[in-house]
C-alpha cells in the first residue's frame, strides 16, 4: 500500500491514496479503499457465485435473491432494494420536469421517458416481436 501523509486542519494527519484523490484519517479505511484499485474480488455470493470487491456491493446483490426491499416511499407503496432507486422514484412525485428534448418543447420527469420520446424524432424502433415483423420504440408496446 502506497500512501501519502499530509496535515489536515480538521483531523490531524490525513492519509491520501496515491492512485486517486481519496483521503482517510485511519489506516484501516485507507486499506479498504486501496482494494478498490485491485482486481481482487474477495466477497463471494453463496447463491450464484458472483464476486465483489466490496462487502456493500455483495449486500446489495444479495437482495436480488431474497427480494428484500428495505427502501420505501413515504408517499406511495413503492419499495426498492437500492437507495439510489428510491431517490430517482421520489422525483416522480415532484412537479419538476428536469429532462428536456433538444429537438422540441417536450419535458418529462424521468430520463427513460425522454429516451423513448427522442425515438419519435429518430424513428428508431429497437424492440422487435419474435413472432412477427412488428417493431416499436417503447418496450411496453410489445405486450
Amino acid at each position: 500500500m502506497d500512501v501519502t501523509e499530509v496535515k489536515s486542519k480538521q483531523y490531524g494527519k490525513e492519509l491520501k491514496c496515491t492512485i486517486c484523490s481519496h483521503a482517510s484519517t485511519t489506516t484501516s479505511n485507507l486499506k479498504r479503499h486501496m482494494k478498490t484499485h485491485s482486481d481482487e474480488k474477495q466477497f463471494k455470493c453463496t447463491i450464484c457465485e458472483y464476486k465483489f470487491k466490496q462487502l456493500s456491493n455483495l449486500t446489495v446483490h444479495l437482495r436480488t435473491h431474497t427480494n428484500e426491499k428495505p427502501y420505501a416511499c413515504a408517499t406511495c407503496s413503492y419499495k426498492c432494494s437500492r437507495s439510489a432507486h428510491l431517490k430517482r422514484h421520489m422525483k416522480t412525485h415532484s412537479e419538476e420536469k428536469q429532462f428536456e428534448c433538444t429537438i422540441c418543447e417536450y419535458k418529462c420527469k424521468q430520463l427513460c421517458n425522454l429516451k423513448v420520446h427522442i425515438r419519435t424524432h429518430t424513428n428508431e424502433k429497437p424492440y422487435a416481436c419474435t413472432v412477427c415483423n412488428y417493431k416499436t420504440a417503447d418496450s411496453s408496446y410489445l405486450k
